[in-house]
Formats: C-alpha cells, structure tokens, sequence
C-alpha cells in the first residue's frame, strides 16, 4: 500500500479554484487524508 502521506497534496486546490463548491469538496479531502496520514504514521 502506498504511504497515504505521499496523497496529500496529490490534489491540486488551484484546479478548484474557479468553483467554490469544489474547492470546499477538495479541502475537506485534504483534511481527511491528512488525517489518514497521521493514523498511518502512528501505526507504522
């Protein structure tokens, strides 16, 4: 499995930035694999 740190920012937030409602949808995935990342560190 790929480390999820490496995920992040795989997303780009300047490719949603003409659509607001994407940009929020990109953020809160960020969040999220951010948080993934930080379990999967502790765990390994």
């Amino acid at each position: 499995m790929a480390d999820p740190c490496d995920l992040i920012y795989s997303i780009g937030l300047f490719d949603y930035l003409p659509d607001k409602n994407l940009l929020q949808k990109a953020a809160e995935e960020i969040i999220y694999k951010e948080k993934t990342c930080l379990e999967w560190a502790k765990s390994n």
